[in-house]
């Protein structure tokens, strides 16, 4: 474990002309300038290093499909990281990130971006064209809003915002009409809109741990709502007690009482 080991596994992807390479848990606080030969790599492990930055050089690794990094210590990415244009699924997770580059936005094959667990406390802009997302992780952020433009990534399926300081959410977020899996859990939302009746995909919705107080009686019409999490709120409509019980005991709650 650890440099040298490191080398030798690059050494071996070099004469076998491997696409994948897996190199976590080698405490490597830099790349070796080897790896960046490997211009056939598609898959690359970074993950659980302590890497604080990230060199310019590894965008020579164009033809990488999926890039993992979570679990070290990068304070920022080099915008650099735009000219890997073949990258589907981009793992950040548990880093120290603040702030991202606008040349992520570049990233157009993007479906996967995992962000949770860092310091974030905006996303830009920019990010919001990243068109083919199915999956964004968010959570366990400082985010204390989200952005209308959210609306643009018409492709998502999953959005994960748990753990951040969210007081509201934007109408523009009930306009992702794919979206199947939502986590909105520890934050400090105080209303869930009646909007939420647009999401006609999903199947799991995950409000634990916020301030609301009811819910609005559109919810019933979320045919394929399989999974809601209500638990540490002050609900009173429906009660907690009925709401901790799951989507059937909430449908019928509002059926008995009016919708």
């Amino acid at each position: 474990m650890g440099y040298e080991e490191a080398l030798r596994l690059i050494e071996e992807a070099a004469e076998t002309g491997t696409t994948e390479l897996n190199l976590r848990f080698q405490e490597l606080i830099e790349l070796p300038p080897e790896l960046f030969q490997l211009e056939q790599l598609t898959t690359l492990d970074l993950s659980d290093n302590e890497l604080t930055e990230l060199p310019s050089e590894l965008s020579q690794l164009e033809q990488l499909t999926t890039l993992y990094l979570g679990s070290n210590e990068l304070t920022e990415l080099p915008p650099t990281i735009s000219q890997l244009q073949q990258l589907t699924m981009f793992y950040l997770n548990s880093n120290k990130l603040t702030e991202l580059p606008l040349e992520l936005s570049q990233l157009g094959q993007l479906t996967t971006l995992d962000l949770r667990y860092n310091q974030l406390t905006e996303i830009p802009l920019e990010l919001f064209q990243l068109g083919q997302l199915t999956t964004l992780y968010l959570g366990s952020n400082e985010l204390t809003e989200l952005s209308p433009e959210i609306s643009q990534l018409q492709q998502l399926t999953t959005l994960e915002l748990l753990n951040n300081q969210l007081t509201e959410l934007p109408l523009e977020l009930f306009q992702l009409e794919q979206l199947t899996t939502l986590y909105l859990n520890a934050n400090q939302l105080t209303e869930l809109p009646p909007q939420v009746s647009q999401l006609e995909q999903l199947t799991t919705l995950s409000l634990s741990n916020n301030q609301l107080t009811k819910l609005p009686p559109e919810i019933m019409q979320l045919k394929n709502l399989n999974w809601i999490y209500l638990h540490g709120n002050p609900l009173t409509s429906p009660p907690i007690e009925l709401a901790v019980q799951g989507i059937e005991a909430i449908r019928k709650y509002f059926a008995h009482n009016g919708s």
